[in-house]
């Protein structure tokens, strides 16, 4: 299979990811952090320019329609998810829009990557925070379906390198993580 071929694989996986996340938030059926999803859709923004920057190739479409599936996920949360913004929330935000400022300042997009890579744990937080107390609130497929558009992503490289791989890999990480902790709050909750 061709880079561009797992490219349009990755794009589809990520679009349809966001279909079901978008119909059970306007159903009110999950409720998504605001603040997870608009630091998400920053980072992936920013992350996308970073791939392009050192010739990510078709590996990069996906990061970067994963950016406007972010922020139209949190457009829904603002109407119809969790609201309850924390202090570390605003610093994790203004942490992401910082990264912006280090990659002009250093000229180079390595560093951004590695702060992105940070904060984006750092952005989990909320959503695991949530997810903890309510786990039926949000969809492990969601986190799961992710992770393959992250693998697809990674094949459609066209350059390996920290900058183009870190994010990916890291996210990787910690949807799985997500899902898995989701899963397990579920089972602990379930009535007997």
């Amino acid at each position: 299979m061709s880079k561009e071929a797992f490219g349009y694989f990755s794009l589809f996986i990520a679009f349809v990811s966001y279909i079901p996340y978008a119909r059970m938030t306007i159903k009110q059926a999950i409720r998504p952090h605001v603040f997870s999803w608009i630091i998400w859709g920053t980072m992936n923004a920013i992350t996308f320019f970073a791939q392009i920057s050192r010739n990510a190739g078709a590996g990069a479409w996906a990061t970067g329609f994963s950016a406007a599936g972010c922020f139209f996920i949190a457009l829904l949360a603002s109407l119809h998810g969790e609201k309850e913004i924390t202090r570390s929330d605003w610093v994790v935000f203004l942490l992401s829009l910082g990264t912006i400022l280090i990659w002009y300042v250093t000229r180079n997009p390595l560093w951004a990557v590695i702060l992105l890579t940070l904060i984006n744990v750092a952005a989990f937080y909320p959503t695991l925070r949530k997810s903890w107390i309510n786990p039926h609130e949000e969809m492990i497929s969601q986190f799961l379906i992710s992770d393959i558009k992250h693998v697809t992503s990674i094949f459609a490289m066209t350059s390996y390198s920290t900058v183009t791989m870190l994010y990916p890999v890291s996210a990787l990480f910690l949807n799985t993580s997500l899902a898995v902790v989701i899963f397990q709050r579920r089972v602990k909750r379930r009535p007997a």
